[in-house]
C-alpha cells in the first residue's frame, strides 16, 4: 500500500497525496477496502484515520452480511474490529465471529490449564468496561501472513496451545451474555468448546 510506503520512508507530499485520495474515495469505499484501511491505521498508531474508518465500519455492518474479509485480519487488528462494531450487531452475531475466527485460523482452547479452567466470572458478566487500547498487548499470533505486516506490527505465525488459550478467553470475555436472551446463550456459548464448562455454569446462574 503505497501510504505504508509514504509512513515508512517519511516522505511527507507521498502521505498528503494518499490522504487526499483517502478522502475523495471514502465515500463510496467498499467494506474490504475500509478494513484495508483499518488495519493499516492500527499498525502505523494513525488515530485519526481509524477514527473515520472505525465509524465507517461500525455504520455499513448494520445493513450487511458479515464479510469475509474480516477473518483475514491480524488477531490484535481482529480484537480491535470486535470492539469497534459493538451495538452495530447483537452479542449473538459477535461471538459467532469469535468462533469463526478460531475454527479457520485453528486455534485451540488447552482445557487442561487449570489457570483458564478457574471460573472468572468478573471478567465474563462485566462486559462493558471499553478495551480499545489494550489490544496491542495481546501475545496471540495467527496463522497467516496478512498486509501491512511490517517490523513494526504483530505478524501472525503458529502459536502454542497457551498463547491460543490466553487469545480465545481474551476474545470470549469481550462478549457482553447479558445481552443475550437465554434462548441465544443457550443455542451458541451454553454449548462452545470456547468458554470452559465451569464459565458457563458461572454466566447462567449469574446472568438468567
Amino acid at each position: 500500500m503505497l501510504k505504508e510506503c509514504a509512513n515508512m520512508w517519511m516522505v511527507e507530499p507521498l502521505k498528503l497525496v494518499c490522504e487526499d485520495i483517502f478522502q475523495k474515495r471514502y465515500p463510496e469505499m467498499l467494506y474490504s477496502d475500509l478494513l484495508l484501511y483499518f488495519e493499516h491505521a492500527y499498525s502505523v498508531d494513525d488515530n485519526e484515520l481509524m477514527r473515520i474508518v472505525s465509524e465507517g465500519l461500525h455504520s455499513d455492518i448494520k445493513n450487511m452480511a458479515i464479510p469475509k474479509e474480516i477473518y483475514e485480519l491480524r488477531s490484535d487488528v481482529f480484537k480491535e474490529y470486535l470492539n469497534v462494531i459493538k451495538y452495530a450487531v447483537t452479542e449473538k452475531c459477535r461471538f459467532q465471529m469469535v468462533e469463526k475466527y478460531v475454527d479457520i485460523h485453528g486455534l485451540e482452547l488447552d482445557q487442561n490449564q487449570s489457570d483458564l479452567n478457574k471460573c472468572e466470572g468478573h471478567g465474563l458478566v462485566n462486559q462493558r468496561e471499553e478495551n480499545l487500547g489494550t489490544s496491542k498487548d495481546l501475545p496471540v499470533e495467527s496463522i497467516r501472513n496478512l498486509n501491512f505486516c511490517d517490523a513494526n506490527s504483530e505478524c501472525l505465525r503458529p502459536s502454542s496451545k497457551k498463547i491460543d488459550s490466553n487469545y480465545i478467553k481474551t476474545m470470549v470475555n469481550l462478549i457482553d451474555y447479558a445481552q443475550m436472551t437465554i434462548n441465544e446463550f443457550n443455542e451458541g456459548p451454553a454449548n462452545s468448546n470456547l468458554i470452559p464448562l465451569e464459565d458457563r455454569v458461572y454466566i447462567t446462574a449469574n446472568t438468567y
